[in-house]
Protein backbone atom coordinates (compact mmCIF):
# COMPACT_ATOMS: atom_id res chain seq x y z
CA UNK A 1 0.00 0.00 0.00
CA UNK A 2 3.34 2.18 0.71
CA UNK A 3 4.50 2.20 -2.55
CA UNK A 4 1.44 2.58 -4.41
CA UNK A 5 -0.03 5.89 -2.06
CA UNK A 6 2.96 7.22 -1.61
CA UNK A 7 3.16 9.97 -4.88
CA UNK A 8 0.29 11.46 -2.83
CA UNK A 9 1.94 12.86 -0.85
CA UNK A 10 2.86 15.30 -3.72
CA UNK A 11 1.96 18.99 -2.13
CA UNK A 12 -0.46 19.95 -5.60
CA UNK A 13 -2.58 16.72 -5.29
CA UNK A 14 -3.14 17.84 -1.40
CA UNK A 15 -4.27 21.32 -3.11
CA UNK A 16 -6.38 20.13 -5.57
CA UNK A 17 -8.15 17.78 -2.93
CA UNK A 18 -8.56 20.32 -0.23
CA UNK A 19 -9.76 23.03 -3.00
CA UNK A 20 -12.70 20.37 -3.84
CA UNK A 21 -15.52 21.99 -2.09
CA UNK A 22 -17.06 18.68 -1.52
CA UNK A 23 -13.88 16.78 -0.29
CA UNK A 24 -11.66 19.16 1.46
CA UNK A 25 -10.37 17.19 4.26
CA UNK A 26 -12.56 14.17 4.30
CA UNK A 27 -9.47 12.16 2.92
CA UNK A 28 -7.75 12.68 6.02
CA UNK A 29 -7.52 10.16 8.45
CA UNK A 30 -5.39 12.30 11.34
CA UNK A 31 -5.15 14.88 13.02
CA UNK A 32 -2.05 15.22 11.17
CA UNK A 33 -2.86 14.75 8.14
CA UNK A 34 -5.42 17.87 8.77
CA UNK A 35 -1.96 19.86 9.55
CA UNK A 36 -0.13 18.72 6.94
CA UNK A 37 -2.77 19.54 4.32
CA UNK A 38 -3.45 23.16 6.15
CA UNK A 39 0.17 24.08 5.87
CA UNK A 40 0.48 23.21 2.39
CA UNK A 41 -2.37 24.59 1.42
CA UNK A 42 -1.34 27.92 3.53
CA UNK A 43 2.24 27.96 2.40
CA UNK A 44 1.09 27.95 -1.64
CA UNK A 45 -1.66 30.31 -0.88
CA UNK A 46 0.50 33.14 0.42
CA UNK A 47 2.52 32.91 -2.38
CA UNK A 48 -0.36 33.57 -4.91
CA UNK A 49 -0.17 36.80 -6.41
CA UNK A 50 -3.76 38.45 -6.76
CA UNK A 51 -3.92 40.63 -10.01
CA UNK A 52 -4.77 43.55 -8.28
CA UNK A 53 -1.08 43.28 -6.95
CA UNK A 54 0.90 42.45 -9.45
CA UNK A 55 1.38 45.64 -10.97
CA UNK A 56 3.96 47.70 -9.40
CA UNK A 57 3.04 51.16 -8.30
CA UNK A 58 4.07 53.95 -10.02
CA UNK A 59 6.50 56.85 -8.20
CA UNK A 60 3.23 59.02 -7.78
CA UNK A 61 1.75 56.22 -5.37
CA UNK A 62 4.93 55.09 -3.96
CA UNK A 63 4.78 58.31 -2.23
CA UNK A 64 1.50 58.04 -0.66
CA UNK A 65 1.31 55.55 1.26
CA UNK A 66 -1.91 56.20 3.11
CA UNK A 67 -3.92 56.00 0.22
CA UNK A 68 -7.14 54.09 0.28
CA UNK A 69 -6.45 50.90 -1.80
CA UNK A 70 -2.86 51.02 -0.56
CA UNK A 71 -4.00 47.49 1.46
CA UNK A 72 -4.66 45.57 -2.21
CA UNK A 73 -0.74 46.23 -3.27
CA UNK A 74 0.15 44.32 0.31
CA UNK A 75 1.19 40.87 -0.19
CA UNK A 76 -0.74 38.50 1.97
CA UNK A 77 0.38 37.49 5.99
CA UNK A 78 0.20 34.30 6.84
CA UNK A 79 -2.83 34.94 8.79
CA UNK A 80 -4.88 36.75 6.05
CA UNK A 81 -4.13 33.13 3.96
CA UNK A 82 -4.84 31.36 7.44
CA UNK A 83 -8.17 33.13 8.19
CA UNK A 84 -9.68 32.85 4.57
CA UNK A 85 -8.57 29.22 4.51
CA UNK A 86 -9.89 28.31 7.95
CA UNK A 87 -13.29 29.82 6.49
CA UNK A 88 -13.43 28.22 3.49
CA UNK A 89 -13.00 24.91 5.65
CA UNK A 90 -15.64 25.87 7.84
CA UNK A 91 -18.18 25.99 5.00
CA UNK A 92 -20.13 22.56 3.99
CA UNK A 93 -20.93 23.02 0.36
CA UNK A 94 -22.92 20.40 -1.53
CA UNK A 95 -22.60 21.98 -4.21
CA UNK A 96 -20.48 21.12 -7.69
CA UNK A 97 -16.81 22.74 -7.89
CA UNK A 98 -17.48 25.05 -10.36
CA UNK A 99 -20.73 26.28 -8.79
CA UNK A 100 -18.98 26.57 -5.55
CA UNK A 101 -15.89 28.52 -7.19
CA UNK A 102 -18.04 31.03 -9.73
CA UNK A 103 -20.38 32.19 -6.20
CA UNK A 104 -17.65 32.44 -3.86
CA UNK A 105 -14.31 33.92 -5.94
CA UNK A 106 -14.81 37.25 -4.49
CA UNK A 107 -14.93 35.87 -1.10
CA UNK A 108 -11.99 33.38 -1.20
CA UNK A 109 -9.48 35.69 -3.88
CA UNK A 110 -6.22 33.22 -2.88
CA UNK A 111 -8.15 30.41 -2.82
CA UNK A 112 -9.87 31.08 -5.93
CA UNK A 113 -6.59 31.87 -7.66
CA UNK A 114 -4.61 28.72 -6.48
CA UNK A 115 -7.79 26.77 -7.13
CA UNK A 116 -8.16 27.97 -10.85
CA UNK A 117 -3.82 26.96 -10.89
CA UNK A 118 -4.53 23.07 -9.69
CA UNK A 119 -8.15 22.19 -11.28
CA UNK A 120 -7.58 23.50 -14.98
CA UNK A 121 -8.16 21.22 -17.64
CA UNK A 122 -5.32 19.80 -19.89
CA UNK A 123 -5.92 21.16 -23.62
CA UNK A 124 -4.55 18.17 -25.05
CA UNK A 125 -2.54 14.95 -23.58
CA UNK A 126 -2.82 11.41 -24.41
CA UNK A 127 -3.81 10.77 -21.06
CA UNK A 128 -7.20 12.48 -22.40
CA UNK A 129 -7.48 10.92 -25.17
CA UNK A 130 -7.31 7.51 -23.31
CA UNK A 131 -10.30 8.52 -20.72
CA UNK A 132 -12.56 9.37 -24.03
CA UNK A 133 -11.60 6.14 -25.56
CA UNK A 134 -12.39 4.18 -22.69
CA UNK A 135 -16.00 6.65 -22.13
CA UNK A 136 -16.84 5.55 -25.67
CA UNK A 137 -16.22 1.26 -24.64
CA UNK A 138 -17.99 1.93 -21.75
CA UNK A 139 -21.22 3.34 -23.69
CA UNK A 140 -22.43 1.29 -26.10
CA UNK A 141 -25.54 0.11 -27.08
CA UNK A 142 -25.99 -2.83 -24.66
CA UNK A 143 -25.14 -0.05 -21.77
CA UNK A 144 -27.74 1.99 -23.01
CA UNK A 145 -29.40 2.65 -19.38
CA UNK A 146 -26.42 3.39 -17.65
CA UNK A 147 -26.97 6.39 -15.53
CA UNK A 148 -24.65 9.32 -14.82
CA UNK A 149 -23.59 8.50 -11.62
CA UNK A 150 -22.26 5.09 -12.60
CA UNK A 151 -20.75 5.84 -15.70
CA UNK A 152 -18.49 7.93 -13.81
CA UNK A 153 -17.60 5.24 -11.46
CA UNK A 154 -16.87 2.93 -13.93
CA UNK A 155 -14.73 5.54 -16.18
CA UNK A 156 -12.49 6.59 -12.60
CA UNK A 157 -12.23 2.46 -12.34
CA UNK A 158 -10.92 1.73 -15.31
CA UNK A 159 -8.77 4.74 -15.80
CA UNK A 160 -7.15 3.58 -12.87
CA UNK A 161 -7.05 0.30 -13.05
CA UNK A 162 -2.84 0.35 -12.83
CA UNK A 163 -3.25 1.64 -9.12
CA UNK A 164 -5.43 -1.99 -7.94
CA UNK A 165 -3.33 -4.40 -10.29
Amino acid sequence: MDKRFSSLADPHLIVSAVLEPQFQLGWACSADEEQTAHATVTTLCSQVQLELAEEPPSAEEATYSDDLLSYMRSHPTSSQTTNELDAYLALCSSESSLTFWQTNADRFLRLYQLHLKHHCIPTTSAAMERAFSAAGYIVSDQRNRLDDDMFQKVLIAKCNAYIFA
